[in-house]
């Protein structure tokens, strides 16, 4: 897990924590 402040990709926030099913996909 990296740091939340950290500069993460919209990906890998996305994939590493997929609020929606549709979310993970549009963003």
């Amino acid at each position: 897990d990296r740091d939340p402040r950290a500069p993460a990709s919209p990906l890998q926030g996305a994939a590493r924590r997929p609020r929606s099913r549709g979310e993970r996909r549009g963003r």
